[in-house]
């Protein structure tokens, strides 16, 4: 504001110095009289005839320097030429700051200004926010005289309506654009003439800045750590700040209240408010899950959808899913990287305001009990039980292994070069069989399936990464009672939300790339890949070395929040 009004006051200041004033105060009266005496008697002896000349004269110069800059601005100034491309100091920018002439129109009710009118749907623009800092803003409507616009680094919660001419909009942000060309020759020889041709392919590409996309996440984890470590492994994540914990905002239910923070911790950006981090209570029977031992536990794992119904509810209650663009459920023994799905999902395609999850299973199995009988060349078939799909298949491994330790004691004993390994789809090892000497082979396999639900080999949600939409879970608050019935207890949580999604009108889109998963048609390995997430991990040193593993893959993008923030604050 007002070169003018600066260059001015700076004149003004001068004719105070050249008057006698320290402090560069003017005087009302030409004579330059003051009301105190005492200054009269002390600066009028000094101002005589040729003092008064000298001072006069470089007034006069201050004054023309003075005008001569004042026209300078106002040549320079973006009011006055056609479209200003000047560095700006938050980037490439075309000014939008109006002319006198055109606030001048603007207050009799005129608009002017053709470069308002050409502003579109997805543009960059700088705009001043309601609190008054600087910020990137993406255009995502228009109506008439007016855009809505997303500030981004924030949540959508922020968007707003601006008319087109706020004088809160700053500039427009331009995009990057790189162009390329290529020339192939050609050249072509006769037998009495040689013709040279040149084609030249010119490509052009063109980003802009990236939107920034906030998380909602939440987990369910069994508070009774005597029995297993999923508090342990929440405790861990929220000490390391990792995980779940390196959302925009989180919450880990249990079915009681436990401690997750050792003792009273700081809020952030609150330094003299303390708070000790605990679980949000649900009525669930996670506890009740060790009735019957460890089959029992594993079927209350199963049939754990009436549990998750009570969670969302307590998820939908809380309502700050609505401030976030995805809400996010993981398993508490998934190894999860909130920076990796921000990058992801930064580049989705746009999807406005669409009801939509992510696909994040390669298959949609049903957990089941599988029970492989191993034949055997002396005595009765050994029975093996695994936890795994029902669609899973084995056989035994064509070689023999003598590293463990009942191989090596097979090879020691001149039973073989070791013992036979009974193996899955995906050779994986789940057993081991006899020693080599003997002839085992898979005879058959049955399935104890608990859950009612169907096997399908598309691609579906799975539990231990859900990644949902904050339109679709407003659809699920406002209609999910649509989807409970009395068989929705037979089914596992995430194939019942899935199920109830899609009949609430929410469209799967394309994420099984983003998980491994042993339920999920593959494995986690050592973490050594640019998927979001890996599972499971239930043992606490074991989520830390797949942590560090998958740190070392540098060449995966990870966009964080404060990182984000920070580059976007203030332009």
């Amino acid at each position: 504001p007002g070169a003018e009004e600066l260059l001015g006051q700076q004149s003004a200041r001068s004719v105070g110095l050249l008057a006698g004033h320290e402090d560069g105060r003017t005087d009302e009266s030409a004579g330059v009289v003051f009301e105190n005496e005492d200054l009269n008697s002390e600066i009028r002896p000094r101002m005589d005839g040729s003092v008064l000349g000298k001072r006069a004269a470089l007034l006069a110069a201050a004054l023309l320097v003075a005008a001569a800059l004042v026209a300078t601005y106002q040549q320079a100034s973006p009011a006055t030429s056609a479209h200003s491309t000047e560095s700006h100091p938050w980037g490439d920018a075309v000014g939008l700051r109006e002319s006198h002439e055109q606030a001048q129109e603007k207050k009799e009710g005129h608009t002017k200004g053709p470069l308002l009118d050409a502003i579109n749907i997805g543009w960059k623009v700088y705009v001043k926010s309601q609190t008054g800092h600087r910020r990137i803003c993406t255009v995502l409507e228009r109506d008439g005289s007016r855009m809505k616009v997303h500030y981004d680094s924030f949540p959508d919660a922020f968007n707003e309506w601006m008319p087109l001419d706020s004088t809160r909009i700053i500039g427009l942000a331009k995009t990057t654009t790189l162009s390329t060309s290529s020339t192939l020759t050609t050249t072509t020889t006769s037998l009495t003439t040689t013709t040279t041709s040149q084609t030249t392919t010119s490509s052009t590409s063109t980003t802009t800045p990236r939107r920034y996309v906030s998380l909602f996440c939440f987990t369910m984890a069994r508070a009774d750590s005597q029995n297993n470590t999923e508090i342990t492994l929440m405790r861990l994540y929220l000490e390391k700040r990792v995980g779940i914990y390196d959302c925009d905002e989180q919450i880990v239910y249990s079915d009681q209240v436990a401690w997750l923070s050792a003792g009273p911790t700081y809020l952030k950006g609150q330094s003299s408010s303390q708070i000790l981090i605990e679980t949000h209570k649900v009525d669930a029977n996670l506890s009740d899950a060790l009735i019957g031992g460890e089959e029992g536990a594993r079927k209350a794992a199963w049939l754990n959808a009436g549990d998750y119904v009570k969670c969302w509810k307590q998820v939908v209650m809380d309502g700050r899913y609505r401030w976030h663009d995805w809400t996010v459920k993981v398993d508490p023994d998934t190894v999860f990287f909130p920076g990796r799905l921000r990058a992801h999902l930064m580049n989705l395609p746009s999807i406005g305001t669409s009801s939509v999850f992510l696909r994040t299973c390669k298959t949609t199995p049903k957990k089941c009990t599988n029970v492989v009988t191993i034949s055997r060349s002396y005595g009765d078939p050994w029975i093996i039980k695994v936890i795994a799909a029902s669609t899973d298949t084995y056989a035994v491994a064509a070689s023999c292994d003598s590293t463990t330790m009942r191989g090596a004691n097979c090879k020691k004993q001149g039973w073989g070069d070791g013992v036979h390994v009974v193996v899955n789809q995906l050779n994986q090892r789940i057993s081991e069989g006899n020693c080599c000497q003997e002839v085992n082979e898979v005879k058959s396999v049955t399935h104890e399936c608990v859950q009612e639900q169907s096997d399908s080999q598309e691609p579906g949600l799975s539990g231990a990464l859900e990644v949902i939409s904050k339109e679709s879970v407003t659809a699920y608050s406002q209609n999910g009672h649509r989807c409970t019935a009395d068989d929705s207890l037979s089914l596992g949580e995430e194939y019942f939300m899935q199920e109830c999604l899609k009949l609430l009108g929410a469209e799967g889109v394309p994420g099984e790339h983003l998980l491994a998963d042993t339920w999920c048609g593959g494995l986690p390995g050592d973490c050594r890949g640019p998927e979001v997430a890996f599972h499971p991990f239930k043992a606490p040193g074991e989520a830390v070395a797949c942590m560090s593993h998958a740190f070392e893959e540098f060449t995966v993008p990870e966009l964080h929040a404060d990182l984000l923030r920070v580059s976007h604050a203030d332009g």
